[in-house]
């Protein structure tokens, strides 16, 4: 009798190891297996950057990075600006990296405009041409003379834009405050080959365990757009952030579900095996 149990109990782990690494199988090829890091970065007043305020004070920063979408999310908050109570933060521009400050990298980075003049937010995407300025959305290179064509990446404005542009925010607080940012998808940046490849290899955007930040901030602006693009990008006041090679704070991924097969696996012959010894 002991001899046929143990044989039944051989044949049913036997089972549940083929149905379970078939399990695994399956969600190896639905792509399941493959969970990425998840980096995330918080700002406040005070925080290390080298900051001037004087297109709106910069209170926090709220900022995601999601390798397994290439989701990255950027939200600030943006108090008054110092000493001009009549005006109001109305728009930033931001390049990210995983390191050093992005300021002079040109060819390397995506540089984001984004701009609540209008009637809704609009974002717009360009290379970055490496200048300490906002002319990118209209001279692509800093490197050659006069201006040349600029690196278009994306507009919200496009007919296409819901395919990458997940959320545009912007709101008045009941402090007085103003919140506005994006969540957007930046696979195609990401794989983008830039017009103007001068000074190293393409980045895109984004960051891993460290980040640098080059940031400004824009009060009393005036802008324009055509063919879903800036035009014109004037403003009063301009403040900024800087900074290199901070810390972010790291998600670990999900244990794969092929690993968690096979623990199961594992917890199930275990069981098997101590009701073998008990049958015993």
């Amino acid at each position: 009798m002991l001899g046929q149990n143990f044989d039944s109990e051989i044949k049913m782990l036997r089972k549940t190891l083929v149905a379970g690494l078939s399990l695994a199988w399956v969600l190896s090829l639905a792509g399941v297996a493959h969970a990425g890091p998840v980096y995330n970065w918080n700002w406040s007043a005070g925080d290390a950057g080298a900051v001037s305020n004087a297109g709106g004070t910069i209170n926090w920063i709220q900022s995601e990075f999601d390798t397994n979408n290439n989701t990255l999310s950027w939200y600030v908050n943006f108090g008054s600006v110092p000493y001009r109570p009549w005006l109001r933060t109305e728009a930033f521009t931001l390049a990210l990296n995983n390191g050093p400050n992005p300021k002079g990298h040109a060819g390397e980075l995506a540089i984001f405009y984004f701009d609540t003049t209008k009637s809704s937010p609009i974002l717009t995407a360009y290379g970055y041409n490496g200048r300490n300025d906002t002319t990118s959305h209209r001279d692509g290179s800093r490197d050659q003379a006069g201006d040349q064509t600029p690196d278009r990446l994306g507009s919200s404005l496009d007919s296409g834009a819901n395919s990458w542009v997940h959320d545009l925010t912007f709101d008045t607080e009941s402090n007085g405050s103003r919140t506005m940012g994006f969540s957007i998808d930046v696979t195609d940046i990401l794989g983008h080959t830039p017009l103007y490849p001068e000074t190293g290899p393409w980045h895109g955007t984004g960051y891993d365990s460290k980040i640098g930040v080059w940031m400004h901030s824009f009060a009393g602006m005036r802008t324009s757009y055509n063919d879903h693009y800036v035009n014109r990008w004037d403003r009063n006041k301009e403040g900024w952030l800087d900074l290199s090679n901070e810390d972010t704070d790291v998600t670990q991924p999900v244990p794969e579900p092929s690993t968690l097969a096979l623990v199961g696996l594992g917890l199930v012959g275990s069981a098997l095996v101590r009701r073998r010894r008990r049958s015993a």
